[in-house]
């Protein structure tokens, strides 16, 4: 079963979210879009199901960086890419929480490896946690048994008669 993956394109420019969306439909993502830092963070916190983000950094209302950082208050390990022509975004990204960045103008080709290179590394992430919590339920599984077992023990002696 392939696993299809949502991105969430934010820009306030209508026709480089059509761009970035024609681009990422045609590679099979289902895409969201979002016009200001302000609706991102609405959807990111409403739908769960996003994987990565597609942020542009200067916006009305609520831009890239603070939005950025709003995310990942609430969703730390969502991966937000800045796309921007910032030309200073080299020494920020890190610091506003950005996961990588992807300079203007875009070159569709570049932008599309950075993004498969993104969600490839998500699957891992993603697996090593669920074997983590999958380990710790074993360990308290583990406990369990060995106090069920400690107790049907001790049964036969309540219940032997004289």
């Amino acid at each position: 079963m392939k696993i299809k993956h949502k991105i969430l394109i934010v820009d306030d420019e209508a026709l480089t979210r059509e761009r970035l969306g024609d681009l990422f439909i045609k590679r099979g993502l289902d895409v969201v879009f979002a016009c200001n830092g302000k609706e991102a963070l609405d959807i990111c916190t409403a739908d769960q199901t996003i994987d990565i983000v597609s942020m542009d950094c200067n916006m009305p209302v609520i831009d890239g960086y603070k939005a950025t950082k709003k995310i990942k208050k609430i969703r730390p390990n969502l991966i937000i890419i800045a796309v921007t022509g910032n030309k200073d975004i080299e020494k920020r990204y890190k610091k506003t929480g950005f996961d990588d960045y992807f300079k203007k103008p875009v070159t569709w080709d570049g932008l599309w490896a950075l993004i498969k290179d993104k969600l490839s590394n998500l699957w891992f992430i993603n697996a090593s946690v669920f074997f983590t919590e999958a380990f710790f339920i074993m360990i308290d599984f583990s406990e369990f048994f060995r106090k069920l077992n400690e107790a049907i023990l001790i049964i036969p002696n309540i219940w032997t008669f004289d």
